[in-house]
């Protein structure tokens, strides 16, 4: 368990050195989406690999279509729109610069 525990240490130091080095920010992406998002769409073209898809909306007034996300890059492009990040902004593992 000590390994583990310095093990996420350095990971944790080295991305924040690396954020603070590049000016990035940390984002997170998340596990599952609503469909109505478009994150899984034409994803899987030639019917290969099924879209895990549940119900979910415990106290909402309207629950939704819940997807895993199946391409976490694909999601990285919506949110660099999303975020306003200008041209040559981009992102780097989990990380944007806007």
């Amino acid at each position: 368990m000590d390994m583990q525990r310095a093990v996420f240490g350095v990971k944790r130091h080295t991305e924040e050195q690396l954020c603070r080095a590049l000016n990035l920010e940390m984002v997170q992406v998340p596990l599952i989406v609503d469909r109505a998002s478009g994150v899984n769409v034409y994803l899987d073209r030639n019917g290969s690999s099924a879209l895990v898809e549940f119900p979910c909306g415990v106290g909402l007034s309207e629950p939704i279509q819940a997807q895993v996300v199946q391409a976490a890059t694909k999601w990285k492009r919506m949110a660099l729109v999303k975020f306003e990040c200008k041209p040559g902004g981009g992102h780097l593992h989990g990380h944007a610069r806007c």
